[in-house]
């Protein structure tokens, strides 16, 4: 960043040519950065329309006075000099645009989007182990603090359709991290694959573990109520998985020792009635961790044992079916639809 006299100037390039256009900031009058308006034109809808109107053709480029075809004819016999019109002033500090040049002289790469990122990440979490694991974690993305930045100047500046889908990328990698945050941002933003990716990260804690302050950050009572829809149901329906789940389904797998399967089976149906009748099934439980004391019961004998890992294995298949997002509530495609058929009404 060198100086030019008093100046603070910064220097933008996308790796072709050289910086053609310079801002200037109304608000710190001490910085100017030297932009490619190219770059400016490819990332943001209004650079490029502003850039398309106010362009003027050379004269150097008019062959021999030949003016008939040439648009905006006077503006182009004034232009005298080559760096005529190659300088603007903009109301924004010198940080916002700085975060501006840079997203749009060196734009983030795209990283795997929140559906195809569902496809990973199952909860509860004995899921992750099944699939490929996610090649990538919130240190490969832009900072949330500046994503939200850029997010801001994506409404002002509106950045093309690419530069956009890319952020929401990586907000949705923020949600290994930060589920409410970016649950609580899409919603806003109405980026409903990041904000139903987000809430499978929101199985744990309980909702009402969270401090007011924190739950406030949520735009609507819808946002929260879908929240708590998820919880419920996925209460509910770990609750009737396991209830439902015997140690040897119709006699299958039965140990021939005298006693054993007697044995096995009331371990088993002891520790789902701690579980069930103490209300420790929550909508991030993980029925086979809940399960595990049942597994010291059974250790000393390799049929019991065996019996006891494909009733887990059950549990897990079967948790899996339970819905892991929002976007699985009845309520939520009602919502939708109502929400799709009341904008066609005003259009």
């Amino acid at each position: 960043m060198p100086e030019t006299g008093n100046a603070k100037v910064y220097t933008f390039k996308n790796g072709e040519g050289e910086p053609d256009f310079t801002v200037l900031s109304s608000i710190d009058k001490d910085v100017e950065f030297r932009v490619q308006r190219a770059a400016l034109a490819a990332g943001s809808e209004v650079f490029q329309d502003m850039f398309s109107v106010c362009d003027v053709p050379d004269v150097s480029d008019v062959p021999d006075g030949d003016w008939e075809n040439v648009e905006n004819v006077e503006g182009a016999k004034e232009k005298k000099q080559p760096d005529a019109g190659s300088t603007m002033t903009m109301a924004e500090d010198a940080n916002v645009l700085r975060n501006l040049f840079r997203v749009l002289h060196d734009p983030p790469i795209s990283l795997p989007s929140a559906t195809v990122m569902a496809k990973w990440v199952k909860l509860p979490h004995y899921m992750q182990g099944t699939g490929p694991a996610p090649p990538l974690d919130a240190a490969n993305a832009i900072p949330f603090p500046l994503l939200k930045k850029l997010f801001l100047l994506n409404d002002k500046y509106i950045f093309k359709p690419t530069m956009v889908a890319t952020l929401h990328t990586h907000l949705a990698v923020h949600a290994f991290d930060e589920p409410l945050e970016v649950y609580a941002m899409s919603t806003i933003l109405g980026i409903d694959d990041v904000a139903a990716f987000a809430s499978t990260q929101l199985h744990s804690p309980p909702l009402e573990s969270y401090s007011l302050d924190q739950i406030s950050i949520l735009p609507s009572i819808t946002s929260l109520h879908l929240l708590y829809q998820l919880h419920a149901v996925r209460r509910q329906r770990l609750c009737e998985v396991l209830a439902e789940e015997p140690l040897f389904p119709r006699g299958y797998g039965e140990c021939p020792t005298k006693g054993h399967t007697e044995k096995a089976e009331e371990a088993w149906r002891k520790q789902k009635r701690i579980l069930l009748s103490m209300g420790r099934i929550q909508a991030g439980a993980d029925l086979s961790i809940e399960m595990m004391p049942v597994a010291v019961e059974v250790s000393g004998c390799v049929t019991c044992h065996k019996a006891y890992q494909a009733a887990i294995g059950m549990l897990q298949y079967k948790s899996a079916k339970i819905p892991q997002s929002i976007s699985n509530l009845p309520e939520y495609k009602i919502l939708k639809q109502t929400s799709a058929a009341v904008k066609r009404l005003v259009i």
